[in-house]
């Protein structure tokens, strides 16, 4: 498998949310496969929490509609 395959496999498990001490190659034996899926596992937690900023900053500026008095009581 290439490094791109691995790094690619990391950011899946990402996504399907699986920890990154789920990494299944070994550090000692394959330190290459072991640093791609890292590092496919990582950038893909860090994408997720730039696109969460990114939303908590465009949507920052929009305040909610005022409730009326007794309707969610």
């Amino acid at each position: 498998m290439t490094q791109a395959q691995t790094y690619q496999h990391g950011m899946k498990a990402y996504i399907k949310g699986s920890p990154l001490s789920g990494n299944p190659y070994n550090a000692t034996t394959y330190p290459e496969a072991y640093d791609a899926w890292t590092d496919g596992w990582l950038d893909a937690m860090r994408a997720r929490r730039r696109i969460h900023a990114l939303k908590i900053a465009a949507y920052s500026h929009i305040r909610p509609a005022p409730r009326a008095a007794g309707l969610f009581a």
